[in-house]
């Protein structure tokens, strides 16, 4: 799907280059569209990055996509597109619609929507000052919600708020 978004935008925008990082059982069938879409000098695999090569590497994008098929339930590469202070496109559906922040810190378009999801790509690609601006409100929020500082604290609250809700047990026994 990032692909075919990809084509459309290396149309209205030749400048645009495109990183994915990972591997997986996938990969073959990338390289054979990234060849048949005739992209190889536009598109680079890099495979399997530690953390410091990938934040290296991403240091200096304008967006991250995450056009995730399937309702994520949290979407750990939104989160971290974030605190990077990159502009992040996701799709509109399970944890990516609670992380990205539509309009403020990116953009969400519709699970599989090939032509939305380039649009979305082509607007911080043609507006430099947008990405920066999206970058640096999504780094705000990244720093201000998913800290390890928040995350723990929020599982305090959460188990506070269980314990508090439970039933204290009896240990009396009655009998018949």
């Amino acid at each position: 799907m990032l692909l075919r978004a990809f084509a459309q935008v290396a149309r209205q925008a030749p400048e645009a280059r495109l990183i994915l990082a990972g591997a997986g059982p996938a990969e073959p069938d990338l390289r054979r569209l990234i060849a048949e879409l005739d992209f190889a000098a536009r598109v680079e695999l890099t495979g399997q990055l530690s953390r410091p090569e990938l934040e290296r590497r991403f240091a200096g994008a304008w967006v991250q996509a995450v056009p995730s098929l399937w309702a994520e339930p949290f979407g750990i590469v939104a989160a971290e597109g974030l605190m990077r202070g990159t502009a992040v496109v996701a799709s509109d559906s399970g944890g990516l619609a609670e992380i990205v922040r539509h309009g403020e810190t990116g953009l969400l378009v519709p699970p599989g929507d090939v032509d939305a999801l380039a649009a979305a790509l082509l607007a911080p690609l043609r507006d430099r000052a947008l990405a920066e601006r999206w970058g640096r409100t999504g780094r705000e929020v990244a720093l201000r919600h998913f800290n390890a500082d928040t995350y723990v604290d929020r599982i305090v609250e959460l188990y506070d708020q269980s314990r508090a809700k439970r039933r204290p047990r009896s240990d009396a026994r009655t009998t018949p």
